[in-house]
């Protein structure tokens, strides 16, 4: 995922202009290539809460960063050795580090990935737990666009595939 904007707010977003835009970049971006991509697209330098925090701050947040990127790495090489239990727990510390670093908009992503691990382990009661959580999440940004409107249609559709 990279920029979007959105009429709600999930957590990151900068006045531009008098405007407020919600900005969001790709997931798992250090706070320098954060800064550049921001300055280079947009033509600002962020200044939230994360952006302007301590350099201890910044150097924890990157760590957590760079352990996502790490995380998915590794769950998709499982998924592709059909390693899916394997799979699922590196997707659950991805979830911890999405929550405490505050990507909540990434939340949706990860439990749709989640349902789809737990439906290939024929778990049906976490298949569709997940799959609703992500559901829950990911319509929160339908306005953000027909991506993400396609990725809600499908996720409606494997619910009630399951159901």
């Amino acid at each position: 995922m990279y920029v979007k904007f959105a009429r709600k707010s999930f957590g990151h977003f900068t006045r531009l202009g008098g405007l407020t835009r919600i900005v969001d970049i790709q997931l798992g971006l250090k706070w320098d290539d954060r800064q550049r991509a921001l300055s280079n697209r947009w033509g600002f330098k962020c200044t939230c809460s994360l952006c302007s925090a301590s350099d201890k701050q910044i150097r924890k947040s990157d760590a957590r960063r760079d352990r996502i990127n790490e995380l998915r790495d590794l769950a998709l090489d499982q998924v592709n050795k059909q390693k899916y239990r394997k799979s699922l727990n590196h997707h659950l510390e991805i979830v911890k580090l999405v929550k405490e670093e505050r990507l909540f908009s990434h939340l949706g992503e990860s439990y749709w990935v989640m349902a789809r691990l737990y439906s290939a382990l024929q778990d049906r009661r976490n298949t569709i737990k997940y799959a609703q959580m992500a559901h829950a999440e990911l319509s929160r940004y339908r306005e953000s666009g027909d991506d993400m409107n396609e990725t809600v249609q499908e996720l409606e559709e494997f619910l009630a595939g399951i159901k």
